[in-house]
């Protein structure tokens, strides 16, 4: 019986080796995922980014035609300075050169800040696409560590379940079946008994039924949360 119930402990120790390995598992397909999900996002960004200087250009082209039309406007009232024969017309006119000249500062001041835009949106764009440029050529080799990570957990995997087949072989069935039925709902299933209430719920434990565990001539249960208890000193050969 104590050959079983170490057998059963060590069927216990690989399976939390092996839910360890299939989170490991688990978290892989969301590596993998989030490497794309990111060289997506870059993506989208040099779209986001080169759009933005396609519309800063485009500003500034507009910005460029209404400015030769101011230019060409001023030069049109300065010309007909000469021509005026009234102080009226001739104060009329002084307005709308004045007027012409105010509006060509605002539109030297904006294109002194659409320049600056243009710059901004260049060095964004250039930062984004060479984002997306470290990103791509990363990306194999990091799908490679991950498809290398992968066959290693599955290969320790089958290595344990392998370890765990030839364990289960040397234990009594309804035992087996005992502590897979309480493994399915409680982590761990055998817990090893060195006071008098169960060491996972704290429980206590009747004297009666101690002593019968100290025997280890049987699988007991805690009349709480249902875990196999053990004798800890009949597993290390004590009385």
């Amino acid at each position: 019986m104590l050959e079983s119930l170490r057998q059963l402990l060590h069927i216990q120790e690989l399976d939390s080796k092996v839910r360890g390995i299939d989170s490991e598992l688990g978290e892989l397909p969301g590596r993998r995922e989030a490497i794309a999900r990111e060289i997506v996002q870059a993506g989208e960004a040099v779209a986001a980014a080169s759009e933005l200087l396609e519309t800063e250009e485009r500003d500034e082209r507009r910005l460029e035609g209404e400015m030769r039309d101011q230019e060409a406007l001023q030069e049109r009232l300065n010309g007909q300075s000469s021509q005026i024969q009234s102080a009226q017309a001739y104060e009329a006119l002084q307005h709308e050169i004045q007027h012409a000249s105010e509006a060509g500062s605002r539109f030297e001041t904006e294109a002194l800040e659409l320049m600056e835009a243009i710059d901004e949106a260049r060095t964004r764009l250039a930062d984004t696409q060479e984002r997306l440029a470290d990103l791509e050529k990363s990306e194999p080799a990091q799908l490679e560590q991950i498809a290398g990570e992968e066959e290693a957990f599955s290969s320790e995997r089958s290595q344990l379940l392998e370890a765990r087949a030839q364990d289960c072989g040397g234990i009594e069935p309804k035992m087996l079946a005992d502590y897979e039925r309480v493994a399915d709902f409680r982590q761990p299933a055998v817990v090893a008994l060195t006071e008098k209430s169960c060491p996972a719920c704290r429980i206590a434990v009747p004297a009666q039924r101690v002593r019968e565990i100290a025997q280890a001539d049987a699988i007991h249960t805690c009349s709480n949360c249902q875990r196999l208890l053990i004798s800890a000193r009949a597993l290390d050969g004590g009385d």
